[in-house]
């Protein structure tokens, strides 16, 4: 989840410079990445999945997707339609408050499919959803800078 705040600002509006318009410094936002030698852990999915149905669990694996800058007045459904419109799912998450059940613009998902992931990341990332663009990106890279070693 740590992942998905990526890009996140940490400013208001406040620090707006109201004489030209222009804000003071860089609005870049935070950067968070994964250390660039790290190995996503092999995971077995073992469990039999009815034909249809979306898991609201979403493994670690090098297939998982982070969405984020989702704007908080979608619903689960909302989303999910946008995602589906690139291939079935197999499983999605929307990150949401725990005490106020709101949406937190976040958002995990895995393809039935692992060739529909390059492309929803690709077609998704950058897209314009009310007043934000979205933030597509494969959650677990690390898996493909180290193939075919093992971990012990």
């Amino acid at each position: 989840m740590a992942l998905a705040l990526d890009s996140i600002t940490m400013e208001d509006n406040d620090t707006m410079d109201t004489s030209n318009g222009t804000t003071n410094g860089d609005r870049a936002g935070l950067s968070i990445r994964r250390p660039k030698d790290y190995i996503v852990p092999a995971i077995t999915d073992d469990t039999e999945q009815a034909e249809g149905t979306v898991s609201s669990i979403v493994p670690d694996t090098q297939q998982k997707i982070s969405v984020s800058h989702i704007p908080a007045y979608l619903t689960d459904e909302q989303v999910t339609e946008l995602l589906v419109s690139f291939g079935e799912l197999k499983s999605f998450i929307l990150v949401k408050d725990t005490g106020t059940d709101q949406s937190r613009g976040i958002a995990f998902c895995e393809y039935a499919d692992p060739a529909t992931t390059d492309i929803a990341v690709e077609g998704l990332n950058g897209m314009e959803l009310g007043d934000q663009h979205l933030k597509v990106q494969r959650a677990s890279i690390g898996i493909q800078q180290a193939s075919g070693l093992e971990m012990s």
